[in-house]
């Protein structure tokens, strides 16, 4: 996953959330509303499943905010499953 994340770090286009271990943040809100448009539908929705699935495990042993758990997992549900 993070090599995957590697060409939006260097880029600045996703920010790593300072005093945390692992939590990034889009650098603008045009970046986050953009890039999904640029990808295809399939795409985002396994980004989105696969986000969802790691904040689900790490969710078990650290604070994860429920929106955001609940936020992939909607946006995965036009996968299925």
């Amino acid at each position: 996953m993070l090599a995957a994340l590697a060409p939006a770090l260097e880029r600045e286009l996703l920010l790593r959330v300072p005093g945390t271990a692992g939590r990034y943040r889009f650098a603008h809100a045009l970046v986050r509303e953009t890039l999904p448009k640029s990808c295809r539908p399939r795409s985002v929705v396994a980004w989105h499943r696969r986000l969802a699935e790691l904040l689900e495990q790490r969710a078990a042993g650290e604070r994860v905010p429920l929106s955001a758990l609940a936020h992939h997992f909607f946006e995965a549900a036009a996968g299925g499953g």
